[in-house]
């Protein structure tokens, strides 16, 4: 683990959103834990907006990876990044899950979970941004493919238009002002449109242009309506969200800032983090903590929901502790088992993967795309 965490710190490298990442995977666990919670319902109800955290440093993280590398490179580093870890952590959460379901009824949503199918039910309801994320990585495909990427700027506006225009519409009819219940696209394939999250994924590519002075002045405009999008995309999900919890004393009207606010001090954190890289040189252990903690963020999301439900339980039904002592130490459980998925057994996963495919699928894939670039005069 230290030889590897020596070669990534070498490399340019933005740890400021490793730290961005964890600090999302937290807010969502937290909320996880404790929305159902009467005692402690109200302390993390905005947790869930690390979400829309995730979608943005995915369009940020995904736009400086495809950046001049070809379909298979794409493609590969994708699916070493998804599959390993949902594979391990599918295996956790089903034994997991063994103690309080019959494994007849696990079986489905394990194969759901682990390879990532569109539609649920999954093992644990965090999956169902996996399919979205993934639909996103199709389309970033596609541009690739095209040879298009230099233009990511011109598929940034046209999905930040689309996806605003639905924003809109949906939001007028979750506040009332229109019936239309046949755009609320809930947790399935229809969120693979990308229609209710397009713009989180655009504002980490204008982000991702910023940074690397690609952007055009025209284009801050459709930045500007994508922000604008969010915020009021965040608002539905508040009012959505508060209705269902349906405490007293959480009103949307006091309390519709909080997720806005905590959204958009990240998103300014992560200028912070991507636009000083070159001028802050942070010691070395602080970039090995903040890469261990990026690490881990991806497996933590995905078991918190069981593991931590399960120590949660453990601790308030036979330690006798409170739903808030409950939440916390699941939420440490959590992520000492994401730290061991993350340092060992992901890791070897992977590597029995790039051995298989380097040896067989990759090498076949390859000669066939030389073979295709050859027919079409060397490129697309």
């Amino acid at each position: 683990m230290e030889k590897n965490i020596e070669a990534i710190v070498d490399r340019q490298y933005y740890f400021g959103l490793d730290f961005i990442r964890f600090f999302a995977a937290s807010l969502v666990t937290m909320f996880h834990l404790t929305w159902k919670s009467d005692s402690i319902n109200t302390l993390f109800w905005y947790g869930w907006v690390g979400v829309q955290i995730f979608f943005v440093l995915s369009g940020f993280v995904i736009a400086n990876s495809a950046n001049n590398v070809t379909v298979l490179k794409f493609v590969k580093s994708r699916f070493m990044r998804l599959y390993p870890a949902a594979i391990v952590c599918g295996l956790i959460s089903l034994v997991v899950l063994t103690q309080t379901n019959t494994l007849n009824n696990l079986i489905s949503p394990f194969f759901r979970s682990i390879t990532l199918f569109p539609q649920g039910p999954f093992l644990t309801s965090s999956y169902w941004t996996l399919p979205v994320e993934m639909a996103f990585y199709a389309v970033i495909l596609i541009v690739i493919l095209l040879s298009k990427f230099d233009r990511i700027s011109q598929f940034c506006k046209w999905l930040t238009l689309v996806s605003a225009f639905y924003i809109i519409s949906f939001s007028c009819h979750v506040f009332g002002l229109v019936n239309l219940p046949m755009l609320d696209l809930d947790y399935g394939m229809k969120n693979m449109t990308l229609l209710r999250h397009g713009i989180y994924f655009t504002i980490g590519i204008y982000m991702w242009l910023i940074a690397n002075k690609h952007i055009d002045h025209k284009d801050f405009k459709y930045l500007v309506i994508a922000l604008i999008a969010a915020m009021l995309e965040i608002s539905t999900r508040t009012y959505e969200i508060i209705n269902i919890i349906n405490v007293e004393g959480l009103t949307f009207q006091d309390f519709f800032l909080i997720p806005i606010i905590i959204f958009f001090f990240t998103i300014a954190l992560m200028n912070v983090s991507v636009l000083s890289l070159f001028t802050i040189k942070l010691p070395l252990i602080i970039q090995k903590t903040l890469r261990v903690a990026g690490l881990i963020t991806y497996p933590l999301y995905l078991l918190h929901e069981s593991v931590a439900y399960e120590v949660k339980k453990i601790m308030i039904l036979e330690v006798g502790t409170s739903q808030l002592i409950g939440a916390l130490t699941g939420y440490i459980s959590a992520i000492l088992v994401a730290a061991l998925v993350a340092m060992v057994f992901e890791k070897r996963l992977r590597n029995l993967f790039y051995s298989l495919f380097s040896k067989k699928i990759f090498i076949v894939a390859t000669n066939k795309y030389q073979h295709f670039l050859s027919i079409k005069g060397g490129g697309l």
